[in-house]
């Protein structure tokens, strides 16, 4: 990755979907009330620290225009500039897309133990494996070399992205957090957590 390239990475506000523990994929739920200022709070912390935004991008999912639209109303950003891009949103989970994690363990059980035996090769049913997401963000990163972006994504693919950014093993970025409130900044081939 090109020592000029500059990410700040981060993830939607909380859901209501996230607060039931529900596979979202590519479906989606609105942001809680907490999200929403979780959102904004993220547009004052981008103000504050960061300096003027040029390049806003943002996963085409619901529950990210939610977030980049509190974030562009804090930070006065032009909403018609904000860029939309298919390969930085989340990671499909096919048919257990709405399903909770329990609900899945007990009427899937066969499917989720062998994504679980091999995460990275093995997706779940209609869905996408980390190698499928991991392809579409590589991709993307080689779009950005030597540019600065502020990204809004995802939990999972936004801790793809960060392992592929920094050249993490599959065992490495599965262990790595997602919380909502986090602002990461990708730069000279290192990850800070800015908040």
């Amino acid at each position: 990755m090109s020592q000029q390239t500059r990410i700040i990475l981060l993830r939607h506000g909380e859901t209501l979907w996230n607060t039931e523990q529900r596979f979202q994929g590519h479906r989606d739920s609105s942001l809680t009330q907490r999200g929403i200022e979780q959102a904004k709070n993220s547009g004052f912390t981008l103000q504050r620290t960061m300096g003027k935004t040029t390049r806003l991008v943002c996963s085409p999912l619901g529950r990210c225009r939610q977030t980049v639209a509190e974030i562009a109303r804090v930070i006065e950003f032009d909403a018609d500039q904000i860029e939309y891009d298919e390969r930085v949103k989340e990671r499909s989970f096919g048919q257990w897309e709405g399903h909770t994690l329990s609900d899945v363990k007990t009427n899937d059980a066969q499917s989720y133990r062998l994504t679980q035996e091999n995460r990275w090769d093995v997706p779940p049913p209609d869905g996408e494996s980390y190698a499928m997401v991991a392809k579409r963000l590589s991709s993307w990163l080689n779009d950005i070399q030597g540019q600065s972006v502020v990204l809004v994504s995802h939990g999972c693919a936004g801790r793809i992205l960060r392992g592929i950014y920094a050249g993490l093993t599959p065992e490495e970025m599965y262990s790595l957090d997602e919380p909502h409130e986090a602002i990461y900044k990708l730069e000279n081939n290192k990850i800070c957590r800015v908040t």
